[in-house]
């Protein structure tokens, strides 16, 4: 298909502004040029543009102008030791790690700590809990690790050290990427996870909220309907709902 074909600066200047761009509005300008236009078409057309960076996938028929500005942060030693012991002593064990510091460039307060989150894949049937299998492991090799710590643990010990480590299940279905072979979480499931656990992001609650979430949409491309369907699974897609109109966010 010729570039011609896909008439990418009328394209821009039609949708120049617009936050969000559904497949419709995207059927219709392509209707306008040609009616007889197919569905097949159009995919291809969509499909092409995206490939090009001249659109960018949001959602599941939502769309924006411009390149996918992904979030890949900065993985350090610490977070690539921790990993590969892991590895090395489970295999074929699924887990995804991060780091509260990947926050600081969305915050305006910045948190006095920062600890390590490593979330260990459940069974099939969840009655398995790796998580308490990998807690005990890094207890023999770290200082300072937590297994699913309440409110007053956070608050009275794991805030207290710096790369303290944290050990939750992850989710089923948690949206997780790979960068440098190493598991770790998207921006969509961060998102999530700062809106659910107010006790593991104690530091990122209240007015910090709104303007990570504020900043994060500002500086990346960020699938709304990936996030809405983590928040789902973790039975708070209504109130993830409310939030996002709150902060004026579209989905």
């Amino acid at each position: 298909m010729k570039n011609s074909n896909l008439h990418i600066p009328e394209l821009q200047l039609k949708f120049k502004g617009d936050n969000i761009i559904s497949f419709e509005e995207i059927k219709q300008f392509y209707q306008n040029i040609g009616p007889d236009i197919k569905d097949t078409t159009l995919k291809t057309r969509i499909n092409r543009l995206i490939k090009q960076g001249i659109i960018s996938r949001v959602g599941r028929g939502r769309y924006i102008l411009g390149q996918e500005k992904k979030f890949i942060p900065y993985i350090d030693e610490t977070i690539k030791n921790i990993a590969k012991k892991i590895d090395a002593e489970f295999p074929e064990l699924k887990f995804c790690i991060g780091h509260t510091s990947w926050l600081s460039s969305f915050m305006i307060h910045q948190p006095a700590r920062h600890y390590i989150i490593i979330e260990p894949e459940s069974d099939s049937d969840q009655r398995t809990l790796y998580s308490e299998t990998i807690f005990r492991f890094l207890q023999n090799n770290y200082k300072h690790v937590f297994h699913k710590p309440d409110s007053k643990t956070v608050q009275n010990y794991v805030s207290e050290y710096n790369d303290s480590i944290i050990v939750l299940p992850l989710v089923s279905e948690a949206p997780v990427q790979k960068h440098d072979n190493i598991i770790i979480p998207t921006i969509e499931k961060i998102l999530v996870d700062i809106f659910c656990d107010e006790n593991i992001f104690a530091a990122q609650q209240g007015n910090e909220k709104a303007v990570i979430f504020n900043e994060a949409f500002k500086q990346y491309t960020i699938n709304t309907s990936k996030l809405l369907r983590y928040a789902a699974r973790r039975t708070k897609r209504a109130e993830m709902e409310n939030y996002l109109k709150l902060l004026n966010i579209s989905f």
